[in-house]
Order: C-alpha cells, then structure tokens, then sequence
C-alpha cells in the first residue's frame, strides 16, 4: 500500500538512494546534477511526487517533470518535460506510475502549464501513450556522420576492413571549410549578454519554440554539473550582432567515442555562418 506526497527538498537523499537502485551511480543520481536539475532552472523548480510506503516510510517511486517556457505563435506559454521516471521494482503493478503521472499534472495545471512532452524509451512508451494519454507526435531524426572512418571499422569489424575503408576515411575527414564573411568564436558565461538581443530577433522563426535566452543557455550549458560543453556564436566579420551559435559536447555512444550537437540556432538569411559553426564543431 502506498500514498502520494509531495516531493521536499529534504527528500533528495532519499531519492538519490531509489535512483542508485534502479540507474546504479551515475548522472541521473548525482546530487549536484539533480540539484540543478531540480532547483536551479530559470523556468522554475521541478514538480515531483513521490510514493511512499504506508507501512515502512520507504519511497516506492517518483514522477518528475520540470518547467519549460515557450514562445508559441507570438505568446509565451510553460509547459513540462516529463523525465526521470521511475518504480522500485518490489513495487511494481501497483499502479504508481500512473497515480503520480496524475497527481503532477495537476500540480502541472494549477502552476500555469498548458502541457507535457517527454522522449520515453521504448519501456516506458506504452505506458505513456496508452495510459496517460500521450500523442506520438512523431520521432526524432538522428543524424549521424564518421569522423574517423577507419577507426570506427577497426572497432566495429576489425583492421583488415579498416584498411580497405581507406578511401572513405579520406572522403569524411573533416576539412576547413570558412567564408571569409564571417567570425566563429567561443561563448562563454562572460559574453552570453549577446544571447539576449538574439534570441529578441529570432524568436518568432518557427510557430512553436523553446525559449533560448541567456538565463536558459547558462543553466543549461555551462552551469550544468558533470558535462562539458562547447558553445560557439557566429557573426560577420567587423560587426558585434550575433547570428546564430551551436552547442556540442564530446560522449560515448555504443562504446565509441562520439561528438554530439545538442543545439543549433540560426538568422534567416545566413545558411553560410551556419554550415561555418558546423564546421567549427566538427
């Protein structure tokens, strides 16, 4: 038997302790990170249940969302994102995780959110979209280009295949590829200001987008605990106006060194600064 509570900031030991559990030591169970995650975000404080135990006090599972502003057809509207979801195993088939969903979306409501979006794994997708009422509204692309192709060969199949990927370790090696027009620096928490009268010229680019301010890019890229970023701004040469900036990050994916673009944002009218951050990246 359990019962909802709302999640405390004193909680957070307990929680950090469940998600070892189930996710081992990792970022999602780091307290620094889930105290930005949790406490920090410009948008505001993340909204979370907790269930616990009526008989034994221990947490048997949590549901977390956390705000998010957008700018949707000219008007600023908050949303969620729905994230770090999980039961106790010992716990499961009794209803949690649709019982927290609930109750955090009307904390969710009465907070002035009109609406949560989350990217679920494929074990937790069924029971978004069969039990909470979830739209699938589509799937996100992933693009993917070899930087060093006769690594990525060896790895995966070996050096004799290796060596014969020659050429196209030739064709993907990543070349300098600038115009002259423009200026590629680095952003950092010093110069982020720029963001700000930025993102005042961009903002309306597509019906719906997340707000991208500098308080939302400082939270998010350089004060975030454990994860390294790099950030780099485009302008044409000999003027201060900023013209758009890309975000990557160096990780890991199925065991392989990979480079990552998490953020990409452009001024109409300036495709050749966008392929030159792109380039910059790689």
């Amino acid at each position: 038997m359990w019962k909802a509570v709302k999640y405390q900031p004193e909680n957070l030991p307990e929680t950090i302790e469940m998600t070892r559990e189930y996710y081992g030591d990792s970022w999602i169970s780091d307290l620094d990170f889930l105290t930005w995650q949790n406490e920090r975000n410009p948008a505001g404080p993340a909204i979370i249940q907790l269930a616990r135990d009526v008989e034994t006090d221990q947490l048997a599972g949590q549901y977390v969302v956390i705000p998010m502003s957008f700018k949707a057809f000219k008007e600023t509207i908050n949303g969620t994102l729905s994230l770090n979801t999980l039961t106790r195993q010992i716990y499961s088939g009794q209803g949690i995780f649709t019982g927290l969903a609930k109750a955090v979306y009307q904390d969710s409501a009465e907070q002035g959110a009109l609406f949560c979006y989350g990217f679920p794994n494929p074990n937790s997708y069924p029971g978004f979209t069969r039990k909470l009422g979830f739209t699938d509204l589509g799937s996100v692309p992933l693009l993917l280009r070899p930087l060093n192709t006769q690594a990525l060969v060896r790895k995966q199949l070996g050096p004799f295949p290796a060596a014969l990927s020659l050429p196209f370790h030739f064709y993907y090696k990543v070349k300098p590829r600038f115009d002259n027009r423009y200026e590629v620096y680095a952003l950092d928490s010093s110069n982020l200001s720029d963001l700000n009268a930025f993102w005042a010229r961009i903002q309306d680019k597509y019906p719906i987008m997340g707000i991208r301010d500098a308080d939302y890019l400082r939270w998010r890229y350089f004060d975030i605990p454990l994860r390294d970023y790099q950030v780099y701004g485009v302008r044409l040469k000999q003027s201060a106006e900023l013209l758009g900036y890309i975000v990557g990050r160096c990780t890991e994916v199925a065991s392989m060194a990979s480079g990552m673009i998490v953020d990409f944002l452009m001024a109409p009218g300036h495709p050749a600064g966008g392929n030159c951050l792109v380039n910059t990246l790689l």
